[in-house]
């Protein structure tokens, strides 16, 4: 990134962004099997190592299943990220999001692809599929400068084109990264639209919320949009409060789109007819340091049965 990215990090005091219970999962239906992307974390966060089949357990609507694979998953993935332009975002926080969205491109796994998405009331494609330094850089550069014509905003319908071009990106691991408040006033598409959309798609969210300027209400309805799209990916979202905390949470997005456990098992039991199946995991900490007692398993909370 330019200098004057990099220089607007002392200009910055505070942002908002938003937390949430829940950190990446996948799940794939594959003939048969169907295998979750689960992450494991520690009462500070870290993502925890070492763990086996028997440590975690699988619900599937209730019924207890047999894990037959567990292996750890470092393969490369395809990440688009998603960066609102909008009125409600003023020029230094769209300048420090361009930074910490190239910080995760050079931190992250050199085989990924990237693709650099930015709207407000239109979307603008700034970077197609790649993994160039320079291409994406120039791209990130171009942020601050984008203006929005009207004081609308199509976040749904961002959402909703992003899902679309990540279903057709060339790693089976897909992450959404969406910088963003969450707020929408010109969408064709509903937000339970772009729910439901994501319950079909294997493509975990991580949002980062920012408020600047914004008002309580905006700040709360806008923290529920972005929790709800996290927690249903199997992703997470996440406030902070000044460089420090952001740098944290860029930190942990990178780490754990890197490396997580990838578990599968072959349902089994009398399965419900709907088509929606709620699954749980869990880990047991029974066979674990006394320090790592308090673990915490994250995954998504279900997947949609093939036809």
């Amino acid at each position: 990134m330019k200098n004057y990215i990099k220089h607007i990090l002392s200009q910055i005091l505070c942002v908002g962004l938003l937390a949430s219970t829940h950190i990446f999962s996948q799940t794939i239906n594959n003939s048969k099997n169907i295998y979750f992307r689960v992450s494991v974390t520690d009462k500070k966060g870290q993502l925890v190592a070492g763990l086996e089949k028997g440590n975690f357990t699988v619900l599937e609507d209730g019924i207890a299943q047999q894990i037959n694979s567990l292996t750890t998953d470092t393969s490369p993935a395809s990440v688009l990220i998603l960066i609102d332009v909008s009125n409600s975002v003023n020029n230094k926080i769209r300048q420090l999001n361009a930074f910490y969205a190239w910080k995760v491109i050079q931190e992250s796994n050199s085989k990924n692809d990237y693709s650099i998405i930015a709207f407000n009331n239109q979307i603008d494609e700034l970077a197609d599929w790649g993994n160039s330094g320079k291409e994406l850089s120039d791209a990130l550069d171009k942020i601050a400068g984008l203006k929005s014509n009207k004081g609308n905003t199509i976040f749904n319908d961002a959402v909703m084109f992003a899902q679309e071009k990540l279903k057709k990106a060339k790693n089976d691991k897909k992450v959404l990264i969406i910088f963003s408040d969450g707020q929408d006033n010109s969408s064709k598409a509903s937000f339970n639209k772009v729910i439901d959309e994501l319950k079909t798609n294997e493509i975990t969210v991580y949002s980062i919320g920012n408020f600047d300027g914004s008002d309580v209400n905006e700040k709360v309805s806008g923290a529920a949009i972005l929790d709800r799209l996290s927690n249903v990916s199997g992703g997470k979202s996440f406030y902070a409060q000044n460089e420090k905390e952001l740098t944290e949470i860029t930190d942990r997005i990178v780490s754990d789109v890197k490396s997580r456990y990838l578990l599968g098992y072959i349902p089994k039991g009398n399965r419900n007819k709907k088509q929606w199946q709620d699954v749980e995991i869990k880990v047991s900490t029974v066979d674990l340091k006394k320090e790592n007692s308090k673990l915490i398993v994250r995954s998504r909370q279900g997947y949609l049965k093939s036809e």
